[in-house]
């Protein structure tokens, strides 16, 4: 199965309906008494796994720390000003580890999810100081992000031999509310960012970001993006209209977190309609909001929405 020809391909010529998340984390797996993602997604039925880049040895590949103090967790930012973002380094290929994309046995597909430009700076420094620096040092971030995408594009060329099926770019550039930053900024520096990434690299892309991305779904497709991952109903993603217009762009999630912590009810009525669209035609797949599944989700919950992608 874990071939490379593209998600899309893949789900459009699968008559069944596809499940794909990023990855169930260390709390679900210990939940579940199981010890691989890949372990999880065969007893659950999940056809779609993504799966990060690791740092070798531990720690986090880009020097960001979370500290914990009082029971409250505050970040600790490797970048805190101009000269710093300037200077910094990204990490080397040979510091990198793929380990976790080979662990399958080829019955569940890989997919290798990378954290796009926005969500990696955004993260490195607080997000105040890269609002500001996005606008008023608009040729540094342009530096910096041409650095990172000779990073990735490393990156996925190891990953390619791994027998992944396509990149998941995880960009969280939306609220519920909207936007966080305005069409014309994405429209100057990520978008034409993005499709250096796909051209280049020769991967089919997925999108992923939180939030009501309506507005720029139009870009997204003028990049080369495939398909966008989450669609969050209470942002005013409704799956329905969104297959609808646009037919050849894939939709995948649409699960809401609520529904697979006990609400049998709304989980009926999320991924049952997943289902029903599958059936018309849609190019959709189903999976959850959030993509990572975490132990607050229930058992129960991703067993029934398994029965739903199987059974409808």
């Amino acid at each position: 199965m874990n071939t490379y020809k593209g998600i899309v391909t893949g789900i459009r010529e699968r008559e069944q309906l596809s499940w794909g998340e990023f990855y169930p984390d260390k709390g679900l797996l210990q939940k579940a008494g199981l010890t691989s993602a890949y372990m999880f997604a065969e007893q659950l039925g999940i056809d779609y796994l993504s799966l990060p880049p690791k740092k070798k040895g531990g720690g986090d590949l880009f020097g960001r720390k979370t500290m914990i103090s009082g029971g409250l967790a505050t970040r600790d930012f490797p970048v805190t000003n101009v000269a710093e973002l300037a200077s910094y380094d990204f990490p080397d290929l040979s510091d990198v580890s793929l380990d976790a994309l080979s662990a399958g046995d080829g019955q569940v597909a890989t997919l290798l999810l990378l954290e796009g430009p926005m969500q990696l700076l955004s993260s490195l420094m607080p997000f105040n100081l890269f609002m500001v620096l996005l606008i008023k040092e608009k040729q540094l971030i342009r530096e910096i992000m041409e650095r990172y995408l000779a990073f990735l594009l490393s990156v996925t060329e190891e990953a390619k031999t791994r027998n992944i099926s396509g990149v998941v770019m995880g960009d969280d550039v939306a609220g519920s509310a909207g936007l966080m930053m305005s069409p014309k900024i994405l429209d100057t520096s990520y978008f034409p960012w993005l499709e250096s990434f796909i051209q280049t690299s020769g991967c089919q892309v997925m999108a992923h970001s939180d939030g009501d991305v309506r507005a720029i779904i139009p870009s997204y497709i003028q990049a080369g993006v495939v398909g966008l991952q989450s669609i969050e109903r209470t942002s005013n993603m409704r799956i329905e209209d969104l297959a609808e217009a646009y037919p050849e762009f894939l939709f995948w999630g649409g699960v809401s977190r609520e529904a697979l912590m006990g609400d049998m009810d709304l989980l009926k009525e999320e991924a049952g309609l997943i289902h029903l669209l599958k059936k018309q035609g849609a190019l959709v797949a189903a999976g959850s909001c959030t993509g990572i599944l975490d132990d607050m989700m229930e058992l129960p919950s991703l067993e029934q929405l398994k029965r739903i992608v199987v059974e409808g």
